[in-house]
């Protein structure tokens, strides 16, 4: 903190004609270096893949029995592509109607 006649001293020299003294500063802190710290978040390429490999082959086998159980209600004749692009559709669906109702 600055001491509280610093001001005074200041103006006191400047009408006698002195030189300007310095005001008294606080002592500064020492600063210590930066450590780099490796972000724990951090992933690696093959956490990542294998992270988007599980949830590729989970939307696709979501998806594959989701067709299955329309093809059993309707009792259609799917092929596997109609199959699973049936049950990825629905699987779209459930997921966005879901997350709009968790929204509150």
């Amino acid at each position: 903190m600055i001491n509280h006649s610093a001001l005074e001293d200041r103006l006191t020299a400047i009408i006698k004609g002195e030189a300007i003294p310095d005001p008294p500063l606080p002592p500064k802190p020492k600063e210590e270096p930066v450590k780099k710290v490796q972000n724990p978040n951090t992933i690696t390429y093959k956490q990542f893949f294998i992270n988007e490999g599980y949830k590729t082959f989970n939307v696709l086998v979501t998806s594959m029995l989701y067709g299955f159980g329309l093809k059993a209600i309707f009792s259609t004749d799917w092929n596997f592509i109609g199959l699973l692009g049936t049950g990825f559709l629905l699987n779209h669906f459930l997921t966005i109607t879901i997350k709009l109702f968790k929204r509150k």
